[in-house]
C-alpha cells in the first residue's frame, strides 16, 4: 500500500479496494496455513466468471473453498450465498464434495453457520 501510496483514509473512503486488500492478505495467510499443513491453495475462476478466492487441497485429496469478506454481516452472508452456489456447480464426481467451505472474516467470532461453513476471522 505504500508503494502505491495509499493511505488509511483512502482505504476507508473506497471500500472495494479495502476488500481487496484484505483477500491478498488473507490468501497470503492461508497460503502459509497450506504449507505448514502438507496443502496447496489456487484459486478457482471458471469460464462464466463464477470463482472461488481460494480452493486449499491437501496431499490427502481432501479439499475446500474458501472466501475471504470483510466482516459484516452482509458481506459473510453473500460469501456463504457463493460458496454455496459454487459447491452445486462443481463437478464433484473426481474430487468428491469440499470437506469444509470457509469464509475468512476480517472480524466476529468463530462459527459455524447452520449451513455448514465455517466463518473465522483473519
Amino acid at each position: 500500500m505504500a508503494a502505491l501510496e495509499i493511505t488509511p483514509d483512502t482505504l476507508l473512503r473506497t471500500g472495494k479496494t479495502l476488500g481487496l486488500f484484505f483477500e491478498d492478505f488473507a490468501v497470503r495467510d492461508l497460503s502459509v496455513c497450506a504449507m505448514a499443513n502438507d496443502a496447496t491453495l489456487k484459486h478457482y475462476r471458471d469460464s462464466n466468471g463464477l470463482e472461488c478466492d481460494a480452493v486449499m487441497i491437501r496431499s490427502d485429496g481432501k479439499w475446500g473453498l474458501i472466501e475471504a469478506k470483510l466482516g459484516s454481516d452482509e458481506g459473510v452472508a453473500e460469501g456463504a450465498a457463493h460458496l454455496n452456489l459454487l459447491s452445486k456447480k462443481i463437478d464433484t464426481s473426481l474430487l468428491g464434495e469440499p470437506s469444509f467451505k470457509m469464509i475468512v472474516a476480517s472480524n466476529g467470532p468463530c462459527q459455524r453457520r447452520n449451513d455448514g461453513i465455517y466463518v473465522v476471522p483473519n
